[in-house]
């Protein structure tokens, strides 16, 4: 981040259906884009994320911290060139 700044653009709550909340941030000194994170259930996130982009081990080292007793939350982002965009929208192809 190197003392970047974000101001929070648009929040979504988490709700325990979507097991997962969203955040769009705007970095102050920025080039327009907009960064959208996502964080909860590492099997929900899963579905949102473009395949190629999830580490090969993903699900074996989920099962592994799981087995371990861990809790594990998942977070994934992406860009956006704007924060007017609905939940759907924003929480696809992370």
């Amino acid at each position: 981040m190197n003392g970047d700044f974000y101001k929070k653009e648009k929040i979504f709550e988490f709700n325990s259906i979507d097991q997962r909340m969203s955040v769009i941030v705007k970095k102050d000194s920025g080039n327009g884009i907009y960064e959208i994170y996502c964080k909860g259930n590492p099997e929900k996130l899963k579905e949102l994320c473009k395949k190629e982009t999830l580490p090969i081990n993903y699900d074996s080292h989920l099962e592994f911290l799981s087995k371990m007793g861990y809790r594990v939350l998942a977070i994934a982002s992406r860009q956006s060139n704007t924060s007017d965009i609905t939940r759907i929208d924003a929480e696809k192809d992370l």
